[in-house]
């Protein structure tokens, strides 16, 4: 869930980061 206006860009990064690891995981079990 990302946020139309971000408090912060580190919050943003890191819940994009948070993203692409739950979808890296999701692959592997696949």
């Amino acid at each position: 869930s990302i946020p139309e206006i971000p408090p912060k860009p580190g919050e943003l990064r890191t819940e994009l980061l948070g993203v692409k690891a739950r979808s890296s995981k999701a692959e592997t079990s696949q």
